[in-house]
């Protein structure tokens, strides 16, 4: 098993993992391509309104409540090498957000780790950090994959009626890397539960529908 970095510098011991996700499934993108929309909608419910006016985007928690549209991944600000402006990938939150509901998912699990972890979400929101903000795709052609288009039931003003959902996608073999942060290394068997969970439900849009899962591999520091 990998050794972990550990550093103190000032105050608490930090300790460190790498990690590195290659997706078994294609991911779909979440992010309203519509600027309205995000204005009308995802700025209402974030939880964070600079943020949220900031990045333009929305959390996997609400991703699935968009009914109409087409949906984009995000793409980098900045250029700091390998990473080109431009780039697609996805903010370190949701990575978090994914913490969250592995966890909620294995604490209902025979004999998963995390029940025994109480007021989950608080620690994960706390004591666990992800870097860097932005998570670059790596891209086994260098290129995202087709479109996925869907249709979907809804009910409108005159009642059902079937629309046609579009997203962006990341392919199978799409791999990207990001460090965890702990305060307390009693965490990482946790993480390490979550992540394997990935395997099941993953990423991004249509995760109930098999979309976005994915395998793991703990990098040597």
């Amino acid at each position: 098993m990998p050794k972990k970095k550990e550093t103190q510098e000032s105050g608490p011991i930090k300790t460190f993992m790498k990690v590195r996700v290659t997706l078994t499934e294609e991911m779909l993108a979440t992010k309203a391509s519509d600027p309205e929309l995000f204005k009308k909608f995802i700025a209402s419910k974030h939880p964070e309104k600079e943020g949220a006016e900031d990045e333009k985007n929305t959390a996997d928690a609400i991703a699935e409540e968009i009914e109409t549209g087409k949906t984009i991944f995000h793409c980098s600000q900045t250029v700091h090498a390998p990473v080109k402006e431009g780039d697609p990938g996805v903010y370190n939150y949701q990575i978090k957000g994914h913490f969250k509901t592995a966890c909620s998912a294995m604490r209902a699990a025979d004999g998963a780790l995390s029940k025994k972890l109480s007021n989950f979400r608080k620690v994960i929101t706390e004591q666990i950090f992800i870097s860097p903000r932005f998570i670059v795709f790596n891209l086994p052609e260098g290129k995202l994959g087709p479109d996925c288009e869907r249709p979907a039931q809804g009910t409108g003003p005159r009642g059902p009626r079937t629309m046609l959902l579009s997203s962006e996608t990341a392919p199978v073999g799409t791999t990207f890397e990001f460090e965890i942060m702990v305060f307390n290394k009693s965490y990482l068997p946790y993480i390490r539960e979550w992540l394997t969970y990935g395997e099941f439900f993953g990423y991004g849009a249509w995760r109930n529908g098999g979309k976005g899962t994915f395998t793991w591999e703990e990098l040597t520091q």
